[in-house]
């Protein structure tokens, strides 16, 4: 079941403000004069009532406009826990991808009501989940799945959160170093453990099937997922304005299988998936394809020590006043 969104009329998380920020949740546009935008996707997972919503929020080409767009925080499972940076600390570094894309919530807990055409529909403590994405372009073709409301089959562990993408984005854009490259991240959430697989292959269509795949520290990952239904038109940053870009739906099916060798940690399924497809397809089904990411720059970037060490730099940089990063 899907539904327009006509009013998010009331959504408040189930508890107090983390006082551990996540990262870039921020607006980054400030003071810029060149081609920009930014984007919040929110997603609420109604499964009761086996529905989803939607709610998103975009900045396109502010140019010299000064854009006032507040940072927002959330309740997390593990209030002291370090919150990191989905594209890896060199995220912070401006111009160097486009787009760039971090997770803000994995799994949130939301109590409120939506109102859809007269129509309320009321939830207490609901998987809710929140993402952006910012930069100078949107890629151009990409795949995206999501989900944090698995079966009650869920096996080897209590909470599961899912999310995966990939894209040929630019490297350097707007520079004469510009180039594209295939880049994924498959990041679970394991009972509250973070397990980033930056090893990624892929085959996936331009509508209906996907299968994926990850690497990471001795583990992989397998999800495969399908869509029956035709999808929902999701506008995107183009170069002629936002307009419709890409499909998705909130109803894929979807398992997820992590192992360790021969041993299976995890088994999962849901049909509460949302999967997205977007961009040039024209090609049709794009696979078998791996994230390109080259050495030394992937290491650097995933790199959960250094990540740290680097962003607790920058937060202690900006708090003295030495240096400022919109949006960080």
């Amino acid at each position: 079941m899907r539904r327009t969104l006509a009013t998010l009329a009331l959504l408040r998380m189930a508890a107090p403000l983390a006082p551990s920020r996540t990262p870039h949740s921020g607006y980054h546009g400030q003071g810029s004069s060149t081609p920009f935008f930014e984007g919040w996707y929110n997603r609420l997972t109604l499964p009761e009532a086996e529905t989803s919503v939607a709610l998103i929020f975009a900045v396109f080409d502010p140019g010299a406009a000064h854009a006032a767009v507040r940072r927002w925080g959330g309740a997390f499972a593990n209030a002291s826990a370090r919150q990191y940076s989905t594209a890896g600390w060199l995220a912070s570094l401006g111009p160097l991808f486009s787009p760039h894309y971090q997770v803000l919530m994995s799994l949130g807990r939301a109590t409120g009501f939506v109102e859809v055409d007269g129509e309320r529909l009321s939830f207490a403590r609901a998987p809710f989940y929140a993402e952006k994405n910012w930069g100078a372009a949107f890629p151009s073709r990409w795949w995206w799945l999501q989900c944090n409301a698995f079966e009650a089959s869920l096996e080897g562990c209590s909470e599961l959160t899912l999310t995966a993408t990939g894209a040929t984005r630019q490297l350097l854009a707007g520079t004469r170093l510009d180039r594209s490259e295939d880049v994924a991240l498959i990041g679970l959430h394991v009972d509250g453990e973070f397990l980033p697989f930056p090893d990624v292959r892929w085959t996936v269509a331009p509508w209906g099937d996907w299968r994926v795949s990850g690497a990471y520290e001795g583990l992989t990952v397998d999800i495969a997922a399908t869509a029956s239904d035709a999808g929902v038109p999701v506008r995107v940053p183009t170069d002629a304005g936002m307009a419709d870009g890409a499909t998705e739906t909130y109803d894929g099916r979807l398992s997820v299988e992590l192992r360790r060798g021969g041993d299976v940690l995890v088994a999962a399924s849901t049909h509460l998936a949302c999967c997205e497809t977007g961009g040039d397809y024209a090609s049709g089904v794009w696979g078998p394809a791996a994230s390109e990411m080259a050495e030394p720059l992937r290491t650097v970037a995933f790199n959960l020590d250094l990540e740290r060490a680097v962003s607790a730099g920058l937060d202690a940089a900006q708090r003295r006043g030495w240096l400022e990063i919109p949006g960080l």
